[in-house]
């Protein structure tokens, strides 16, 4: 099934609610099919009701998983999805017959058919060709894909058609058979089974790629005044969260890089998903080459406090993790710092309700902390700041002389969107997330926008380039580094406005971005007007009854693009 717009596609993985396997398979997955090219995500019987299958590429199911119910994913692949098993027990999906008889023995090598030159690879259980094509409702599409080395007549992986696309394979996802006594190494075994998947994956139509995930790289801290920095270590040491150079928190870690008497920095730095190395004061030698030029940024910065902090990683696992998953580091910046968190590239790149943000270079990702008294306005509204961020990169961006007539909007209640109506495409989005400690409500406000890549959206420039050639203008395409310190500058200036006004000061340059000015939208079935939004950013819509609906965006399904509205809350 083919997503709608230019939403990137997801590949499903059935784990039954196993998240340790999920991830196992996961990270094996990005080899083969490349980090930034789908989002991966489980499913299981008990995620069915969410709206997955218009946006998925393909559903993996693994060996060893046995749903309990088929009946979806029977609709899923009439419906033209595609359904790929590696299952070697599972022989049956209602009307989507695959070969019986499989019996699991010791390792036996094969090849696949798809390209001689390609390495055999072992597999544990095969089934006879002559048994597996003479089943009853295999179809004329059906074909061999992957041969017995030396018993040629033995098939291991058949592909079927029904409606959609089906393949079933005699093999593993990974390299594993603990009820396999055979001496051989399956772990020896991975390059050739990695190239196998790639082509059998690419046989259904998912692109697949043999470049290697990027290595995640170290974090540089640094500030316009590096007492800024000295701050943050102070605070760190004070609160006795650093011990032994290490700040622990409940999803990562994070570790100070400390020079030798040289200067030189340790030969052991190995970072990792959970494990971030933190340099402090990087020369600037350390910082030449790097694919986001931070000298340029603090350069154009010219807020009082936002942004003046920075923490930079050219590939990490999440700007938003890195604050989110360890409250003890984010709790030793001092609000004075306004600091924030940039990648170039991220590995587990974070949306809401628990979606992935593919995040490749060429996308402006940062993470910002802002520390607000409990007693403020803002923290006593707190979910209307998405809303608010969304406005600052949008009327950032068209306040630049000559970028005044871009169709930039915002779309309810944290996407950023290029063109109207049916012309509209996401281009970034927003991510809040927030914690109290004490007198103070710090928020890590995430903020991911495609400015330069094709895929996974459309880029912000991309859009620009077709605005030159429609309109005759010679706009410059815009970098990362200036845009970021415009951003920032515009979210201080929006949020000091905010703090020191009603909601109304903002709200008509809100609505004039806004995507959904008078749209009418089917809610429950009965026909609604959407009227604005209130003080802490819920929808409100009005039915033909005139009474008023105020919707909250984690409390209902939403799909405003089409005029859909499922409705959980009522007021």
């Amino acid at each position: 099934m083919s997503s709608s717009g230019s939403a990137p596609l997801n590949i499903m993985v059935m784990t039954e609610g196993c998240e340790q396997q999920f991830e196992q398979l996961k990270t094996h997955l990005e080899t083969c099919v490349g980090a930034n090219q789908y989002s991966i995500y489980p499913l299981s019987t008990t995620t069915y009701g969410s709206p997955w299958q218009s946006s998925c590429k393909a559903v993996l199911i693994p060996a060893e998983v046995q749903p309990s119910d088929w009946s979806v994913l029977d609709a899923y692949l009439n419906a033209g999805g595609c359904v790929v098993s590696f299952n070697s027990k599972w022989n049956h999906f209602r009307g989507f017959p695959y070969p019986v008889g499989i019996s699991p023995g010791s390792l036996i090598q094969v090849k696949l058919f798809l390209d001689p030159t390609s390495s055999p690879f072992y597999v544990t259980s095969i089934c006879n060709e002559e048994d597996a094509t003479s089943q009853e409702g295999i179809t004329s599409d059906s074909k061999v894909l992957a041969k017995a080395v030396l018993e040629q007549e033995d098939a291991v992986t058949m592909a079927i058609s029904v409606k959609g696309v089906g393949m079933m394979c005699y093999m593993d996802l990974i390299s594993h058979n603990a009820q396999c006594d055979d001496t051989r190494s399956l772990e020896d075994d991975a390059p050739p089974r990695r190239d196998a998947l790639r082509q059998l994956l690419g046989t259904v139509g998912i692109n697949c790629s043999d470049q290697p995930p990027p290595p995640l790289s170290l974090c540089y801290l640094l500030a316009s005044d590096k007492n800024l920095v000295e701050q943050f270590l102070q605070k760190a040491i004070a609160s006795g969260s650093l011990r032994n150079d290490i700040i622990v928190g409940k999803e990562n870690k994070v570790e100070i890089v400390l020079r030798d008497g040289r200067g030189g920095l340790p030969v052991d730095i190995s970072p990792a998903l959970n494990h971030i190395y933190l340099l402090p004061h990087p020369t600037d030698g350390e910082l030449i080459g790097l694919p986001f030029d931070v000298t340029v940024y603090l350069s154009h910065l010219q807020t009082k406090i936002l942004g003046r902090t920075i923490i930079y990683s050219p590939v990490i696992a999440s700007t938003q993790t890195l604050f989110t998953g360890n409250i003890p580091f984010t709790e030793s910046f001092p609000a004075e710092l306004g600091t924030i968190a940039v990648a170039s590239q991220q590995m587990r790149g974070k949306g809401r309700t628990g979606n992935t943000w593919i995040s490749p270079q060429g996308c402006l990702m940062f993470t910002l902390l802002l520390k607000l008294k409990s007693q403020s306005r803002l923290a006593s509204h707190i979910t209307i700041l998405q809303h608010l961020v969304a406005l600052s990169f949008v009327d950032g961006v068209k306040s630049l002389k000559g970028y005044e007539e871009l169709d930039l909007r915002i779309k309810w209640p944290n996407d950023i969107y290029y063109g109207s109506k049916e012309k509209a495409k996401k281009i970034g989005g927003v991510l809040i997330t927030t914690h109290a400690m004490g007198n103070i409500v710090t928020a890590a406000i995430g903020c991911g926008v495609n400015i330069n890549n094709a895929y996974p959206t459309v880029s912000l420039n991309s859009c620009i380039e077709v605005y030159n050639k429609e309109t005759g203008s010679s706009l410059q395409l815009l970098t990362l580094e200036p845009l970021l310190a415009t951003t920032v500058k515009k979210m201080e200036d929006i949020l000091h406005e905010y703090e020191n006004n009603e909601l109304d000061k903002l709200l008509p340059l809100y609505y004039h971005y806004w995507l959904h000015g008078s749209a009418t939208v089917q809610v429950e079935g009965k026909e609604a007007t959407i009227i604005g939004i209130d003080d802490y950013g819920y929808l409100r819509v009005q039915f033909s009854d005139r009474k008023i609906a105020t919707l909250h965006p984690d409390g209902n399904s939403f799909d405003l693009m089409q005029g859909l509205i499922t409705l959980k809350s009522h007021n």
